[in-house]
C-alpha cells in the first residue's frame, strides 16, 4: 500500500499509516479475499527474511510450515478477526512461522478484518515469542530438575541398597524430568566396561540386554560415556545422530536424539560409573543452570554411592574374613543360629564341625607369610566348591575353620559328608610358589540337639572335639564318643554293602502264610538276607535303613525281583507247585521316574503272575494320583498288588476305593497287641469287615500265639503269617516243605488239590 492508492485529500493520512506500518516493532501483513499478500512491512521482512517485494502477490500459508496451517484454518476464521497463540494452540496445533531458511519459530497473531464483500481485507499482526517460549520451557525444564533433585535426595535418605537407588533415580528422572530415558553404568575397573546397571525409558530394557550393545559400549574416549568419565566432567551430545553413541540407529530407533553424560565419582578420587540422559528434542540444555542442577544431580547420586560403599565396608570388615572372603565366627554363629531354628522346625539335625590346619606354623616358617596365606585361601577355595552352601563356611582363627552341616536325618548322612569334605580339601597338594604342600586337617563334630541346643554351646563343644582329635591319629572326632563308633561302624558297613550285590553276598529267605480255612500253605513272604563273609547273616534291620538313605534299594530291589522269578521258576522245574510270591516295593523305588521302565526290565520273559508287589501304606498316600498311576500299569503287567503295613499311613476310605489292589496286610503292631487292647482288636475288625466289603484278600503278619490265631479266624482273616507257622528259611529248606504240602495235599486218588496261591516276598 502507497500514498499514491491514496485520495489526494487523504494523501497525507496514508503516508502517516504507511510510516506507522513500516516503523511497527511487529510484523503486519495483508491479505486481500483470496488470502494473497497485499501489504508485507519492513518487521515482517526481518521475521521472516523475505522482501516486501517477492512476497506481494504470494498466498498467505507460505509463512507457515504446511503442516500447521490446518491447525490455523481449525482455530481461526481468517475474516472474523481474533486472537491465537502458540500457547492457545497447544504443543501440536501450535501457529509456527516458516523463515526463507527453512526454520520454524512460534508466533503469536492477531487479526482484523476490513471492508466487506469483494474487498474485505485480513490484517494479520505477528510477533516472534521465540525468546519467550524458550525461557517459558527453560523455566520449566529447571523446576522438572528442582523436583527430581528433591525426590532422589528423598530417596537418598531413604534407601541403603544400591540397586534400588539406582532404579528410582533413574525412574524419578523420567517421571518428574523431561527427559525421555535414563540410564546408569557401574565401570568395571579391570575390562574398563560400563555395564548398563539401571534404567528408565522406553526401549532401555531392550537396549540393556542387548549383547551386541553391552559389548558397544565399551569405555573409550570415543563414546560419550567415555569422555565422560576420561574428564571426569559432563559430556553433552545435541544430536545422537552425529555418532555420539555407539550403535546410534538403535538409539534413534527409539526417538531418542540428544543426551548428556554425567560422571559418577567417588570421595572427589575416583569414577564408578555414568549417568545418561536422553531427551526427544536435539537442543537437551544449556550450560548454564541445567547443567549446574544435572551436575549436582549427579554429585548427590555419587554422594549415596560412596556411602553405601562405606557402609558395605563396615558391614564386610565386621562379618567377614579380609584374606579368605569367608565369613567370620560373628556371621557364622548367626547363620548356625538360623540353621539351628530351621532344624528344629523340619526335625532335621544340624552339626558344627571345627578344624585346622595340622603344623601351619611350620608352613609360615618355611615359606613366609606370603605363603601361609596362599595355602589359607586356596582352603578357603576349596572348602567354598565343596560346601553345599558356600555362606556356612568361614575362617574363626588363623588356621582354623568352620563349617556348618544342616538338613540330614541320619549319623551315617553326616559321616559320609564329613569325609567327602575333608578327603576333598586334603587330596590334592598346595601350590604355594614353587612349592607343593600336602596339608593335613584335623577336625572336631558337635550335633544337634545331641550336644547343645544352642549356637554357643555347639561351638564349646566341636572346638573341644577338635582339640581331643589334635591328640589323637584320627582326622576327625564327634564329641560323642559313641557317636564316633556309631559313624565309623556305619560308614564300614556301606562300603561293604557297595560290593554285597556284586559279590552274590544276598540271599532270599521264605517264610510261609497260611489259610485260616484249612491251615494250607496259601503265600510265602521273602525276605532278604545279607550274608556278609566277615561277620555272617546280618539282620534286616540293620542294613536296609542304609540301603534306603544310599538310594542303593532301588538296584537292590530289582534284584529281588529277578531272584523271586528264577526261584520260582526253580520249583516248578522240580515238579513242585510253588504259591505267588510278593515282593516288596520301597519309597525310593516308587518315586524314580523311571519306576515302571525298571520293573519291566526286571521282569524280562518272567510272568508277572508269579508275583506279589507290596507297597506301604504310607508310601501309596504320597503323591496318591501318580502312585494309583502307576499301579494301573503294574497291573496291566500282571502283577497282584497288596498295601503293606496297612492301618499305620491314614489312607481314606475314598483312596482305598480307587487303588486298584489285591490284598490289604494288617500291620503287625496292631496284631500283636490284639489280644491285650481293646483299640487293637476294634482296629483289626474294621479292616477285615471293611476288606471284606470290598472284596479284598486280607493277611494278618507277625502271628506269634494261638490265641492270636484263634482270634482272627474267628473274624474270619484269610491269611496268617508268623513265628507260629514258621520261621523264614532260606529256597531250598523251602522247597522241601512245598513238596511235603504237595503230598499232604493229594487226594484219595493220587490227585492233586491245589490250594489258592499266595506269596510275598520282602525286602525287609
Amino acid at each position: 500500500m502507497t500514498s499514491a492508492d491514496c485520495p489526494p485529500t487523504e494523501a497525507l493520512s496514508c503516508e502517516a499509516l504507511a510510516g506507522i506500518i513500516d516503523t511497527a516493532m511487529d510484523a503486519i501483513v495483508t491479505a486481500d479475499a483470496a488470502q494473497r499478500i497485499v501489504l508485507f512491512n519492513t518487521a515482517a521482512e526481518r521475521m521472516f527474511g523475505r522482501t516486501a517485494g517477492e512476497m506481494l502477490g504470494q498466498p498467505l500459508g507460505v509463512l507457515m510450515p504446511e503442516r500447521f496451517r490446518e491447525a490455523h484454518r481449525r482455530h481461526t476464521d481468517a475474516f472474523g478477526g481474533g486472537h491465537f497463540s502458540r500457547r492457545s494452540m497447544g504443543d501440536r496445533g501450535a501457529i509456527h512461522g516458516l523463515r526463507a531458511n527453512g526454520e520454524e519459530f512460534p508466533i503469536e497473531a492477531a487479526i482484523s478484518r476490513s471492508g466487506a464483500g469483494g474487498h474485505t481485507l485480513c490484517t494479520v499482526v505477528l510477533r516472534d515469542i521465540s525468546e519467550r517460549v524458550q525461557s517459558q520451557r527453560k523455566l520449566l525444564q529447571l523446576s522438572r530438575i528442582h523436583a527430581v533433585l528433591s525426590e532422589i535426595n528423598s530417596l537418598i535418605v531413604r534407601t541403603r541398597d544400591r540397586r534400588e537407588l539406582l532404579d528410582a533415580a533413574c525412574r524419578i528422572a523420567v517421571e518428574q524430568g523431561t527427559f525421555a530415558a535414563a540410564w546408569i553404568g557401574l565401570m568395571n575397573k579391570d575390562s574398563g566396561e560400563v555395564t548398563l546397571t539401571a534404567w528408565a525409558g522406553p526401549c532401555s530394557a531392550h537396549i540393556a540386554h542387548d549383547p551386541a550393545f553391552a559389548r558397544a559400549r565399551l569405555l573409550d574416549t570415543g563414546g560419550l560415556a567415555g569422555r565422560a568419565v576420561a574428564t571426569r566432567a559432563p559430556a553433552l551430545a545435541a544430536g545422537i545422530a552425529d555418532g555420539a553413541l555407539p550403535r546410534c540407529q538403535e538409539v534413534l530407533g527409539c526417538g531418542y536424539h540428544s543426551l548428556i553424560a554425567l560422571p559418577l565419582g567417588v570421595a572427589d578420587t575416583s569414577t564408578v560409573g555414568v549417568l545418561e540422559l536422553f531427551s526427544n528434542e536435539r537442543a537437551l540444555i544449556d550450560r548454564d543452570g541445567e547443567l549446574a542442577l544435572l551436575t549436582e544431580l549427579a554429585d548427590d547420586i555419587s554422594f549415596a554411592l560412596e556411602h553405601i560403599a562405606d557402609e558395605e565396608k563396615l558391614h564386610y570388615l565386621a562379618y567377614y574374613d579380609t584374606l579368605t572372603g569367608l565369613a567370620n565366627r560373628t556371621l557364622l554363629h548367626d547363620r548356625l543360629e538360623q540353621a539351628l531354628r530351621a532344624a528344629l522346625q523340619n526335625g532335621t539335625k544340624v552339626a558344627l564341625l571345627a578344624a585346622d590346619i595340622k603344623a601351619f606354623r611350620k608352613i609360615n616358617e618355611t615359606l613366609g607369610r606370603s605363603g601361609g596365606d596362599i595355602v589359607l585361601r586356596e582352603l578357603a577355595s576349596r572348602f567354598r566348591r565343596l560346601a553345599p552352601d558356600p555362606k556356612s563356611i568361614a575362617r574363626i582363627g588363623s588356621d582354623h575353620f568352620a563349617a556348618v552341616i544342616s538338613d540330614f536325618k541320619a549319623d551315617s548322612e553326616l559321616g559320609h559328608r564329613i569325609e567327602e569334605t575333608i578327603e576333598g580339601l586334603t587330596s590334592a597338594p598346595f601350590r604355594a610358589g614353587a612349592e607343593l604342600i600336602h596339608l593335613a586337617i584335623r577336625a572336631g563334630i558337635a550335633v544337634f540337639p545331641s550336644d547343645g541346643q544352642d549356637a554357643d554351646t555347639l561351638f564349646k563343644n566341636a572346638e573341644a572335639a577338635q582339640r581331643k582329635c589334635k591328640l589323637s591319629a584320627d582326622r576327625y572326632l564327634l564329641y560323642q564318643p559313641e557317636m564316633n563308633a556309631s559313624v565309623a561302624e556305619t560308614l564300614l558297613l556301606e562300603n561293604k554293602l557297595k560290593g554285597a550285590l556284586e559279590k552274590q553276598q544276598f540271599v532270599l529267605h521264605y517264610q510261609p502264610k497260611i489259610r485260616a480255612s484249612d491251615g494250607r500253605i496259601g503265600g510265602l513272604e521273602a525276605l532278604i538276607r545279607w550274608n556278609d563273609p566277615g561277620s555272617g547273616m546280618v539282620p534286616p534291620a540293620k542294613f536296609i535303613p542304609l540301603l534306603e538313605e544310599t538310594g542303593m534299594i532301588a538296584e537292590v530291589g530289582l534284584w529281588v525281583i529277578r531272584q523271586a522269578l528264577a526261584e520260582h521258576s526253580a520249583w516248578l522245574a522240580q515238579g513242585l507247585d510253588p504259591p505267588r510270591i510278593a515282593v516288596n516295593v520301597s519309597a525310593v523305588q516308587m518315586r524314580r521316574k523311571d519306576f515302571l521302565e525298571q520293573v519291566r526290565a526286571a521282569l524280562g520273559a518272567g510272568r508277572a503272575e508269579a508275583l506279589e508287589l507290596e507297597i506301604t501304606e504310607s508310601v501309596m498316600m504320597h503323591d496318591i494320583e501318580d502312585n494309583i498311576r502307576k499301579l494301573h500299569a503294574l497291573r496291566e503287567m500282571g502283577f497282584t498288588l497288596s498295601i503293606d503295613d496297612f492301618g499305620t499311613g491314614y489312607s481314606s476310605l475314598a483312596y482305598l476305593t480307587r487303588l486298584p489292589v489285591n490284598a490289604l496286610k494288617i500291620d503287625r503292631s496292631f496284631v500283636t497287641g490284639m489280644t491285650d487292647d481293646a483299640n487293637s482288636m476294634s482296629i483289626v475288625s474294621t479292616i477285615l469287615s471293611m476288606a471284606q466289603s470290598l472284596k479284598l484278600t486280607v493277611i494278618a503278619e507277625g502271628v506269634e500265639t494261638e490265641e492270636q490265631a484263634r482270634f482272627l479266624k474267628l473274624l474270619r482273616c484269610d491269611e496268617l503269617q508268623g513265628h507260629l507257622f514258621g520261621k523264614p528259611v532260606p529256597a531250598d529248606e523251602m522247597a522241601r516243605r512245598l513238596g511235603s504240602a504237595r503230598l499232604a495235599a493229594r487226594g484219595p486218588a493220587g490227585r492233586c488239590n491245589p490250594a489258592p496261591r499266595s506269596v510275598s516276598a520282602r525286602t525287609a
